[in-house]
């Protein structure tokens, strides 16, 4: 009887054995896929940042700092990571209350239309017109987790827009 139940208790003990090895194994194979997944959506960001000529950005909510795309530093001429503080320095006076409601409707998890606004170039004096678009990524619990969105130049338009109102031969401003 005493070699039968030492027999049991090693019987267990290798079921245990197994049963911590399968929950491992199953979890490093989650953990893998989860990787894999990961990898693949950012190469996909990558891409689709790489072949577009607008700003492809990335707000967190809990970190309150933004990431775009290279193309921010060649339209804007600064680093593509910045503060929430940081970026209303950029922002032209008069579009500052207006990209801020915008900012917090968004951050509460309230869907907005594009604004429209002017951001200021590092190095070069003027401000660039800008439509920015942005979309809610809500975690789990539905709380929102990130902002995505994109900064499009709508400069051209504004060009065309004042040169259509202005006397080409004086300047001034049609009746």
């Amino acid at each position: 009887a005493q070699i039968n139940i030492k027999r049991g208790i090693r019987i267990c003990f290798l079921m245990l054995i197994f049963l911590v090895i399968l929950i491992f194994e199953n979890r490093f194979r989650q953990s893998s896929e989860d990787k894999i997944k990961l990898l693949w959506n950012e190469e996909r960001y990558r891409i689709l940042a790489e072949s577009s000529q607008d700003v492809i950005l990335e707000y967190d909510i809990d970190e309150k700092n933004f990431v775009v795309s290279d193309t921010y530093t060649e339209l804007f001429g600064r680093s593509s990571r910045f503060s929430i503080d940081e970026s209303f320095m950029h922002i032209h006076e008069d579009d500052s209350e207006k990209f801020r409601d915008f900012l917090d409707d968004i951050s509460g998890g309230v869907e907005r239309d594009p604004i429209e606004i002017r951001i200021n170039h590092e190095t070069e004096d003027r401000y660039i017109w800008c439509k920015i678009t942005a979309a809610i990524l809500r975690g789990k619990n539905g709380t929102v987790r990130r902002i995505v969105g994109k900064i499009e130049d709508i400069s051209d338009k504004y060009d065309l827009e004042t040169e259509a109102q202005t006397d080409s031969l004086t300047g001034l401003y049609n009746r």
